[in-house]
């Protein structure tokens, strides 16, 4: 029997599985979906909406880069619905957040 989940990176031991797909993978009954609560305790501001689709995205990207072959491909399904300008822009303010990290 396997020790450890092979859906991802992480490589979890079973008795400490933190995403959905190797919960499902062990026939662990996920209580948490993946909007579980600490999503649903983001306050509806515009901070707590912006930190909920950052936090969407970065889940995209971590389960979905390189999939398929190339790295490129997830960010760039993601930002598929954007222009030029508008990636740009969003480029600019990521920036902008990072720097007071």
């Amino acid at each position: 029997m396997e020790k450890n989940c092979p859906n991802c990176e992480n490589h979890c031991p079973v008795e400490e599985l933190r995403c959905p797909e190797g919960k499902k993978y062990f026939g662990v009954e996920d209580k948490e979906s993946e909007k579980g609560p600490a999503f649903d305790q983001m306050p509806e501001t515009a901070e707590g909406k912006v930190i909920m689709a950052l936090r969407r995205c970065g889940h995209y990207l971590h389960h979905n880069a390189g999939k398929g072959g190339n790295a490129a491909d997830a960010p760039d399904s993601l930002l598929a619905s954007l222009t030029e300008e508008e990636k740009q822009i969003l480029a600019m303010l990521l920036e902008k957040c990072t720097k007071n990290l």
